[in-house]
């Protein structure tokens, strides 16, 4: 269900197998599995992190991932969901397996990121090895709001943490890095974390089937639009 974009500007074309409608499962480092919020000692004179065991248990959910082109940009929303297994959990699972065997529950949560390409057009990579500079920006529902950087080599993309700043109950973690890879026509993709003062940490994975085209999220939220707006011709 690969389509190039009608609407697709040329600095985005290193992009292009992103974009569109991804659904599927994944896993999320379980409750108590990651680094507590900050708390103030009893003399407020520092902030230290709480001081807990942690496991590397990890609970199955469902994801939802679209990406779409904004005017020179690509933005991306992954929401991702509490999942309810029907049956024994066996991380092999294909997609379509994960998505036979999970029951969507509640939302976890929900991140908006918006993706430039820096890397001029004129410049060509000068192997598989060097692709072009990615600068991606954004927030969600766990209180981060992120500056990436990152890289783009054909279907894979790097990304670390630039900046990062947390709401104050948000978890203690100080860096991110991502991974995405298009492998079999499924989309995999990693997220890790580093605490203060520790190592990188995986915190969710995702495995995901695109199940509509860029064009096609483009005229669902065309038509989305128009009815908030109440414009009569959208039936």
């Amino acid at each position: 269900m690969f389509e190039i974009p009608s609407d697709l500007p040329l600095k985005l074309s290193s992009l292009a197998w992103l974009l569109g409608h991804w659904q599927g499962w994944g896993t999320v480092a379980a409750p108590g599995t990651m680094p507590p919020a900050e708390t103030d000692t009893k003399d407020n004179s520092a902030t230290q992190p709480a001081e807990e065991e942690t496991d590397s248990r990890f609970d199955a959910v469902l994801q939802d991932l679209e990406a779409a082109v904004v005017g020179e940009q690509m933005r991306m929303t992954i929401r991702t969901y509490e999942g309810e297994l029907a049956d024994e959990f066996d991380p092999l699972w294909t997609e379509a397996e994960g998505l036979d065997n999970i029951q969507p529950g509640a939302l976890i949560s929900e991140e908006t990121t918006y993706w430039s390409v820096d890397t001029p057009l004129a410049v060509v990579p000068a192997g598989p090895d060097e692709g072009r500079e990615l600068r991606v920006v954004g927030s969600g529902t766990r209180g981060f709001a992120v500056l990436w950087a990152g890289v783009v080599m054909g279907p894979r993309i790097q990304l670390a943490s630039d900046a990062v700043v947390r709401a104050p109950r948000a978890d203690a973690l100080d860096h991110f890095s991502r991974m995405f890879g298009l492998v079999g026509g499924e989309l995999m993709w990693a997220s890790e974390a580093m605490p203060a003062g520790g190592d990188y940490e995986v915190e969710i994975t995702g495995r995901l089937q695109r199940t509509a085209s860029a064009d096609e999220v483009a005229a669902k939220t065309s038509r989305a639009s128009r009815h908030e707006d109440g414009d009569p011709s959208d039936g």
